[in-house]
C-alpha cells in the first residue's frame, strides 16, 4: 500500500548556506573573545538636558580583537545572550566596568537582563562586587520586556541593589510591552524611553504624542526621563521641548573606549 500523507523536500539554498556560515563565524569571533578576555566596555555619555553637563556614562559591550577591529554588539549580542556562556559574558563586562568605576569618580551606568537577575550565581556576583567598589554611582538598567515573567524577582533586585546605594532604570521604556502599573510599585529612577519612538519624533505625530505621555507620567512620578537615539539638533531640540531630563545619542557624543573620554 503506498502512503499519500503530504511530505515537503527541504533545500538548503546558497542563501541559507551563507548565513548559516556567517552565524557560525560570528558565534566562533564571540566565543574565542569570550575566552580570551577581548569583551571589552566602550562609554556613550548622557547629557544633561538643562545645561549640556555629562550626567554619567552608559557602559557597552563590545569586542576588541587583537586585529584591532572592534565588533559591534548587533554582530554578537543576540548570539551572547542565546548561548549557555551569557552569564560569563556579563560577569566580565561587570568587572571591566568596575575597573574603571573604581579609578574615577563619575557616573556610570550598565545593563542587565531578566535572566541576569533571575540567576542566584549572578545575584552573588554583583552583590560581591558592590561590596567590593560600593555602588553609589552606579546605575543598573534593566530592559522592560515582555520576558519578565515575575517581577518580584526585579523589585527584590532592586531593593538589593539599592542597599550599595545604586539607582536603576528601566531600559526601552514605551517599547509596546510596557507594564505601567507593575512600574509604578517599583523603586526606579529613570525611564529610557525607546530609540525607535525618538527617532520617529520628526515625521510622526503619533510617537511624538506617546513621547510627551512618557514624559510627563515619569514627571508625575517623579522619575527622571532619558532620551536614546538622539542623532541630530533637530531631535535634541524637539525631546527638550517636550520636556526630557537627559539626552544620550551620537549627536552627542558616540560610544567610545575609556581613554577617549579620559576614564582611564
Amino acid at each position: 500500500m503506498v502512503s499519500k500523507l503530504p511530505y515537503k523536500v527541504y533545500e538548503m539554498t546558497p542563501e541559507c548556506t551563507t548565513l548559516k556560515k556567517s552565524t557560525l563565524d560570528k558565534y566562533q569571533v564571540y566565543k574565542d573573545a569570550l575566552h580570551n578576555g577581548y569583551i571589552v566596555p566602550y562609554f556613550q555619555p548622557i547629557i544633561d538636558a538643562k545645561d549640556g553637563s555629562v550626567m554619567k556614562y552608559e557602559a557597552l559591550a563590545r569586542l576588541q580583537l587583537p586585529d584591532g577591529r572592534v565588533v559591534p554588539p548587533y554582530d554578537f549580542l543576540s548570539i551572547a545572550i542565546e548561548d549557555k556562556t551569557f552569564e560569563f559574558f556579563t560577569r566580565q563586562m561587570m568587572q571591566k566596568v568596575f575597573n574603571v568605576y573604581d579609578n574615577t569618580y563619575v557616573e556610570f551606568s550598565m545593563n542587565l537582563t531578566y535572566e541576569n537577575i533571575k540567576s542566584p550565581t549572578m545575584l552573588e556576583y554583583i552583590k560581591n562586587r558592590l561590596e567590593k567598589y560600593g555602588g553609589e554611582r552606579m546605575t543598573f538598567e534593566i530592559v522592560e520586556t515582555e520576558e519578565i515573567e515575575d517581577y518580584e524577582v526585579v523589585e527584590n533586585f532592586i531593593l538589593m541593589i539599592k542597599e550599595y546605594g545604586c539607582k536603576i532604570s528601566i531600559d526601552d521604556f514605551g517599547a509596546g510591552y510596557s507594564n505601567f502599573t507593575n512600574l509604578i510599585k517599583l523603586n526606579i529612577d529613570f525611564i529610557k524611553i525607546d530609540g525607535m519612538l525618538i527617532t520617529k519624533l520628526l515625521s510622526d505625530e503619533k510617537a511624538r504624542l506617546m513621547v510627551q505621555g512618557l514624559i510627563q507620567f515619569a514627571k508625575n512620578i517623579n522619575i527622571k526621563s532619558i532620551a536614546e537615539f538622539v542623532s541630530s539638533s533637530e531631535i535634541s531640540d524637539c525631546v527638550k521641548e517636550l520636556g526630557v531630563d537627559y539626552f544620550q545619542g551620537y549627536y552627542h557624543g558616540e560610544p567610545k573606549d575609556a581613554k577617549f573620554y579620559g576614564l582611564a
